[in-house]
């Protein structure tokens, strides 16, 4: 987070397996929020991860 804010950037994105629901309620509750996803087909099985998005909040220095 500080570095994204040290380079003004206004959000962080990240993957995350749709399967792995103890990471999913980690990121929720760190305020990630889901925007959109990336399936794939691996042996007949289609799944990928989940895209998430947080906002930051900007620290603007005089």
């Amino acid at each position: 987070m500080n570095q994204a804010r040290q380079k003004n950037k206004s959000s962080l994105w990240l993957g995350v397996w749709e399967d792995n629901l103890v990471a999913l309620a980690f990121y929720q509750a760190q305020g990630f929020y889901q925007v959109g996803s990336h399936p794939f087909n691996m042996g007949g099985y289609s799944n990928g991860p989940v895209i998430k998005e947080r906002f930051i909040k900007l620290i603007l220095i005089h």
